[in-house]
C-alpha cells in the first residue's frame, strides 16, 4: 500500500522500508503538531484570564480574541476536509491497482 501511495511502482524490501520511515515521520510530525495545538488551545483560557485580571481589561480586544478562535475553527475544519478528500483519491487509487491486479490474475 504504502509503494503504492508514493510512487506506483514495485517495492523492493529496502524501498518498502524507506517508504515506511518516511511515512512514520510525517506520522510523527503530524502528531506533534496536533499536540502543540492542544496545548496552546489548552492555556488561552488561562491567559485570557491573566489579561482580564490585569486591572482595566479591555473587552474590544478580548473580543477581537474571541473571533480569531472562529478563524482558527474554519482553518482546521478546512484542514479536516481535506484530509478527507485525501483519504478519498487514495482509496480511488487502491481499488483501481485492486482491480487491475484482479484482471491480471
Amino acid at each position: 500500500m504504502i509503494d503504492l501511495i508514493l510512487r506506483h511502482r514495485p517495492a523492493t524490501s529496502a524501498t518498502a522500508g524507506a517508504a515506511a520511515r518516511r511515512v512514520g515521520r510525517i506520522l510523527g510530525l503530524v502528531a506533534v503538531a496536533v499536540a502543540a495545538l492542544a496545548v496552546v488551545l489548552l492555556l488561552s483560557p488561562l491567559v485570557l484570564d491573566d489579561i482580564a485580571n490585569s486591572g482595566g481589561a479591555d473587552w474590544n480586544r478580548l473580543s477581537d480574541i474571541g473571533a480569531a478562535y472562529g478563524f482558527t475553527s474554519a482553518i482546521v475544519s478546512a484542514l479536516a476536509l481535506a484530509g478527507v478528500a485525501v483519504s478519498l483519491v487514495v482509496q480511488n487509487r487502491q481499488a483501481r491497482a485492486e482491480q487491475v491486479q484482479g484482471i491480471r490474475s
